[in-house]
């Protein structure tokens, strides 16, 4: 067996390496998401919500997730972010005279942490969620990379109390359906959910209305 002997073509087959594992790693958990069972309803709006949550991973049952690509096609997007935040650190540190030796081993732990934040942030850190509390609708919203990508960055959490909301209405339109909640005082809330011809995001939005008026 021959034993490659220059050290940048062996520290770039190792980092080819690397990214094939992130890429079977991905495709292990999505198998395993899929096989996950997330804890039964027990409210009216939480089994409605149920059908919003974009292939997330989440405790409680009754949120929804606003605005969230299919669960493959975020985890196809985390995996090409990593790869570009692994080779852009290693090109960099090639440039960089003193540090030329390290640019490989330094590329090929930042791709593997990368990788490991974006398989956490698609499959458990939805971007932007509502959740349906007790006493009313808790909005949470993430930092996000192209609106899909939590980053690692402090959430920002809004909370609707019952009472205060005075409609909820579908509007229809693209990809996504909007629904569209408007408070009796202060400015419209809008949260995207999956187009549905059937007239399923009319009947979510009845099921909200009931639980926060």
């Amino acid at each position: 067996m021959r034993i490659i002997e220059d050290p940048n073509t062996r520290e770039a087959l190792q980092f080819m390496a690397l990214s094939v594992s992130v890429l079977v790693v991905i495709a292990l958990v999505i198998g395993m998401a899929d096989r996950w069972v997330p804890e039964a309803p027990s409210r009216a709006v939480d089994h409605v919500l149920m059908r919003y949550r974009a292939g997330y991973i989440l405790r409680e049952p009754g949120i929804l997730v606003s605005g969230a690509w299919p669960r493959l096609v975020r985890l196809c997007f985390a995996g090409c972010t990593a790869l570009i935040i692994g080779l852009g650190i290693t090109l960099l540190l090639r440039l960089v005279t003193p540090l030329r030796d390290q640019a490989w081993r330094v590329g090929r732990w930042t791709l593997g942490a990368a990788a490991i934040w974006g398989v956490i942030a698609v499959l458990f850190l939805p971007p932007r969620s509502a959740s349906a509390i007790p006493n009313g609708l808790r909005i949470i919203e993430r930092p996000a990379l192209f609106g899909q990508l939590s980053l690692p960055f402090p959430q920002e959490v809004v909370n609707w109390e019952r009472g205060t909301i005075a409609s909820i209405r579908t509007l229809e339109g693209g990809a996504f359906d909007t629904l569209r909640i408007s408070p009796i005082n202060g400015p419209d809330l809008d949260l995207l959910v999956p187009e549905d011809a059937s007239g399923g995001n009319a009947f979510v939005a009845a099921a909200l209305y009931d639980h926060l008026r």
